[in-house]
């Protein structure tokens, strides 16, 4: 604020020292309130390397925002000192002016750091946070990509019990054909055989027959 860009046009009157450090008091509060809500981003991030990061850079400046509160605190006590006791050394007190003004300085830069800090962690996050869409939506397929491969499995599965289903009647087809063309081909055999030896029979039957009819004739030849 201004009056930590403007602390070299403060003199070494007690109370615009006081006035200083009520600026500076203000705005440690203000960098506390910033690290307490670097603390929350932390917290809430999922992502462990930008969290470990953060984690780290976090626990960086609570340091530094710790040593620039003793100094804080010792100046605060000198100039509450110099109040009650008056201003009876000049040197003493010009001292006392450039140990604040170079806390104040330190505590101005640091809370620069601090707010530099919070947007590259504000960004991190944001990065982070397309970076977890991102997995949940390759998630996302990877797991409808299983659901389809799980369902091809399936249809293979019911493929090939198909197959063998049709192997199987054809087999037992082809059984029956191979039964059925023996017990045709028994048949025509059979058949053949009866054939055959009904014809036997016949030839055996006709044959004496035959003979006396030829010596009938051969009687009647004799007689004439």
């Amino acid at each position: 604020g201004k009056n930590i860009s403007h602390v070299s046009t403060y003199e070494t009157d007690i109370e615009k020292k006081m006035t200083l450090l009520r600026g500076i008091d203000n705005t440690m509060q203000q960098t506390r309130d910033l690290l307490k809500s670097m603390e929350i981003e932390v917290r809430g991030q999922e992502h462990p390397p930008t969290k470990k990061s953060m984690a780290e850079k976090t626990q960086q400046f609570k340091k530094t925002l710790a040593a620039l509160t003793a100094d804080y605190a010792a100046a605060k006590l000198s100039t509450e000192r110099e109040a009650l006791h008056g201003d009876n050394c000049d040197e003493a007190t010009v001292e006392q002016r450039d140990r604040l003004m170079a806390s104040t300085d330190r505590l101005g830069k640091g809370t620069d750091r601090i707010r530099r800090a919070q947007e590259v962690l504000a960004d991190t996050e944001s990065t982070a946070m397309e970076i977890c869409h991102e997995l949940d939506r390759s998630r996302e397929k990877i797991d409808s990509a299983h659901l389809r491969i799980h369902q091809v499995r399936d249809l293979t599965d019911s493929a090939r019990r198909l197959i063998r289903n049709m192997s199987k009647r054809e087999v037992q087809q082809k059984l029956v054909l191979a039964f059925t063309a023996t017990l045709i081909l028994a048949a025509i055999g059979v058949t053949i055989y009866l054939l055959v030896e009904h014809s036997d029979s016949r030839r055996l039957e006709e044959a004496p027959f035959f003979a006396s009819t030829k010596s009938t004739q051969k009687r009647l030849r004799w007689r004439s």
